[in-house]
């Protein structure tokens, strides 16, 4: 499911122990009822690793190349910092941009094993299904 974009935000100052509580259009950088700010948007905890240089990764990795497929960066073009995206976001390594596309951040180890399960259930199918009709061919 695609995530929605906000389109608002709510202010939150409060004045005499009252909330003003409206909603704004995300453009607006005032609040239209009381005139305060916008509020400054919060970087996630997952973020930080992305302060580490990228040497760290380098280190992490093992050297300048997709920690996935293996592939070296494009010309004119570094490859992807990869972080976890839960708690502190610990560095995980270097990925290409089609690797780093295709992970996504919300898969899991567990994630990964299950869909490994699935698809082997069916190639499982598949080969049992082949089989049944060479023995019915014969």
């Amino acid at each position: 499911m695609a995530r929605r974009r906000k389109t608002r935000w709510a202010c939150t100052r409060q004045s005499g122990g009252v909330k003003c509580n409206t909603w704004n259009p995300i453009r607006a950088q005032k609040c239209s009822a009381c005139g305060k700010p916008k509020p400054a948007t919060k970087r996630p905890k997952h973020m930080a690793a992305l302060n580490e240089s990228y040497e760290h990764y380098l280190e992490i990795n093992g050297g300048e190349h997709c920690g996935m497929c293996g592939r070296p960066p494009t010309p004119g073009r570094r490859l992807d910092r990869d972080h976890d995206h839960v708690g502190l976001g610990f560095p995980r390594g270097l990925l290409c941009v089609d690797c780093n596309r295709h992970l996504g951040h919300w898969y899991t180890l567990e994630r990964v094993e299950a869909m490994l399960a699935y698809l082997r259930r069916h190639r499982e199918r598949m080969e049992s299904l082949s089989a049944d009709d060479e023995s019915e061919a014969a």
